[in-house]
C-alpha cells in the first residue's frame, strides 16, 4: 500500500478548502494550512479645520487578531507590516515594519489579538497633499490602508504569509477655517494745559 504524506498532498493542492483522497478504500480528508485575518478592518473618516489649511497629523493606533490553522510546523512568530496610499503617494510601507509579535503559546493551530502603538502615517503620506489653501474651503482626501501578515517558525521560516489580508479606505477632510481678524483701537487722549 502506497503512503501519502500530509505535507506531499498539502504542497500538490492549490486553492482553499479541503481536499478528498481515496486511500485505500477509505476517504481521508485534510485541511490546508490556512492563515486569517479576524473580521474587517475598520477605520473612520477624519476631519480637521485649521486657519492655514494644513493637516499636522494623521495616525492609527491599530487593534489587530490574526488567526491560523493547521500549520506544518509550530508558530513562534506573527510579522505583520502596514501599507498605505494617498493623494500624491503610491502604496508604501508605513512604521517600523515588520512588527514582530510572539503567540502566548507556539503551537500550529492559535490566535494572537495585539492592540499596536501609534503609527504616524505623514511619515509616509505627503502632509501637504491634503492642503486646503484658500479660506472657507474644504480638501477631501482618500487614504487606503493594507496589513499583510506573515508567521514563521522557531528558526525564522516563513509558514505562511498573506498580503493584504485587511484593507480599508477612510476619507481624510481638512478645512480652512475663514480668518475673522479684526483691528480697532479705543483711548482717550488726556490733554491738559496751563
Amino acid at each position: 500500500m502506497r503512503q501519502i504524506r500530509r505535507r506531499d498532498v498539502l504542497r500538490k493542492v492549490t486553492g482553499g478548502g479541503l481536499v478528498a483522497l481515496l486511500a485505500g478504500g477509505g476517504i481521508v480528508t485534510l485541511t490546508q494550512p490556512s492563515l486569517a485575518a479576524d473580521g474587517t478592518l475598520d477605520a473612520a473618516d477624519v476631519s480637521v479645520s485649521s486657519t492655514d489649511g494644513q493637516l499636522d497629523s494623521l495616525t492609527i493606533t491599530p487593534s489587530i487578531t490574526v488567526d491560523w490553522a493547521n500549520q506544518d510546523a509550530a508558530v513562534a512568530t506573527v510579522e505583520v507590516t502596514w501599507h498605505t496610499s494617498g493623494p500624491n503617494t503610491s502604496k508604501s510601507t508605513v512604521g517600523n515594519t515588520p512588527y514582530a509579535f510572539t503567540p502566548s503559546s507556539s503551537s500550529t493551530d492559535g490566535s494572537l489579538t495585539r492592540d499596536m502603538g501609534e503609527i504616524n502615517l505623514l511619515n509616509t503620506l505627503d502632509a501637504s497633499a491634503f492642503s486646503a489653501d484658500t479660506d472657507g474651503n474644504t480638501t477631501t482626501s482618500s487614504v487606503e490602508l493594507w496589513l499583510d501578515v506573515t508567521l514563521k517558525d522557531s528558526g525564522d521560516n516563513i509558514l505562511d504569509q498573506q498580503d493584504d489580508i485587511l484593507n480599508t479606505t477612510f476619507q481624510v477632510s481638512v478645512t480652512n477655517t475663514e480668518a475673522s481678524a479684526s483691528l480697532s483701537a479705543s483711548g482717550t487722549a488726556n490733554t491738559s494745559g496751563s
